[in-house]
């Protein structure tokens, strides 16, 4: 976690208000490389999740990081929400098909808007 703070730090060098107004655009278009890790890693675990590979409860972890490192953006925020519909799947109890399939719907507009993004 001390990695991801000092990576985000990167934003810092943009001016104040342009990182504000490219974060409410949901668009930054000078990310770093950083940005863009996290938006592929965020992309890979969706993927994995649709393929069966990786548990709601991971996809929901990846998603509270990377929604943490993107602070104050309309996709942190669409993470964040996300996220939250994620533990209460995992706290509705069922089989791992019915939580993955009750998964896909509760992180499409994230995939959505991180695929619109790379």
């Amino acid at each position: 976690m001390a990695d991801m703070r000092f990576q985000t730090g990167v934003l810092g060098q943009v001016g104040v208000e342009q990182r504000r107004i490219w974060h409410s655009l949901a668009v930054m278009p000078e990310s770093t490389s950083f940005d863009s890790e996290l938006l592929s890693n965020m992309i890979t675990c969706l993927d994995r999740l649709y393929d069966e590979k990786t548990g709601v409860e991971d996809v929901r972890a990846l998603l509270v990081a990377t929604a943490a490192a993107l602070t104050d953006s309309p996709l942190s925020r669409c993470m964040a929400d996300s996220a939250n519909r994620l533990a209460l799947i995992l706290a509705s109890g069922g089989d791992a098909t019915d939580q993955n399939r009750a998964a896909l719907g509760a992180t499409n507009e994230v995939r959505r808007m991180v695929a619109s993004l790379l």
